[in-house]
């Protein structure tokens, strides 16, 4: 092909197609095709260099994500939080939530926030007893009311002493007060209960951590007996002597929850696993 404003001839040459300036000799032309040819060749290597780049990269980063998976899928995935979990917590056979405050601080809050009308509070006569809300506690039955008080006693340093049972009682909203009577004071965390108490005795100092739904999600819980009668795994703890730590540790594994989950529901000090109710074929798997 002859193209004149551009001084140059297409010709086709041992089966190749080469474009020639017919202004330049033969040698010049062959040094033209020689350079364009050494610059597309250092173009493919720029390009194969590039290539081979973004495949370690690609490599390096999926290698990353299978590593992640990997971590994921070994690492236990909490479950998910309800507003109710920054106090110590667990719900009843009938459904009903039993809340109770970790301290002198979420002890005034339980109160104050979530003490209503149709609601039972819950105590027991020991320092550091926790205040306790059975919610509709109203129309509660007599084991709910029973496992509200069994929750104050073993929530409380009842626990750390390690005694075998105590005792604890209920009371209706209006009987609850902050106002002392003249000449006393009512340090922060604590109450003043007025009337009768309903009182529940010979409530062992024991508790059990096991699986229960709520609002359709799984969470672990630690309550009273009676709460995981229909529970197919369970622990039941007592007080104790030990790592606590290391116990947390195990019982996290076992549920597959993080640590900390577990951590946050239990009763103050240490524990012992005085028996376990578990599926034969998941202690298998184990």
């Amino acid at each position: 092909m002859h193209r004149p404003s551009r001084n140059t001839v297409t010709a086709r040459l041992a089966d190749e197609t080469v474009v020639l300036d017919y202004t330049k000799g033969l040698d010049s032309n062959a040094s033209d095709l020689y350079q364009k040819g050494k610059e597309i060749g250092e173009k493919a290597k720029r390009a194969r260099e590039a290539l081979e780049e973004s495949r370690a990269e690609l490599a390096k980063l999926e290698k990353g994500i299978n590593k992640a998976k990997l971590l994921a899928a070994g690492k236990a995935q909490p479950t998910k939080q309800f507003w109710f979990e920054r106090y110590k917590w667990f719900i009843t056979p009938q459904g009903r939530l039993v809340i109770a405050g970790k301290d002198a601080h979420t002890n005034d809050n339980i109160v104050k926030k979530h003490l209503k009308e149709k609601d039972v509070y819950a105590h027991a006569d020991v320092h550091g007893a926790p205040s306790v809300i059975l919610k509709d506690g109203i129309a509660a039955s007599e084991q709910e009311l029973r496992d509200a008080c069994h929750f104050a006693i073993a929530q409380s340093k009842a626990w750390v002493a390690a005694l075998a049972e105590g005792g604890a009682f209920w009371v209706y909203p209006d009987q609850v007060s902050k106002t002392p009577n003249p000449g006393e004071f009512v340090p922060r965390g604590a109450f003043i209960i007025r009337g009768k108490r309903n009182y529940e005795y010979h409530l062992p100092i024991e508790l059990v951590i096991g699986e229960t739904y709520y609002q359709g999600s799984r969470k672990v819980m630690c309550g009273p007996h009676s709460c995981f009668e229909n529970c197919d795994r369970y622990i039941v703890i007592r007080p104790g002597k030990g790592k606590a730590g290391r116990k947390t540790n195990e019982v996290a594994k076992r549920f597959q929850v993080p640590e900390e989950e577990i951590s946050r529901i239990l009763p103050p000090g240490d524990f012992d696993i005085v028996r376990e109710v578990w599926p034969a074929e998941d202690a298998q798997e184990e």
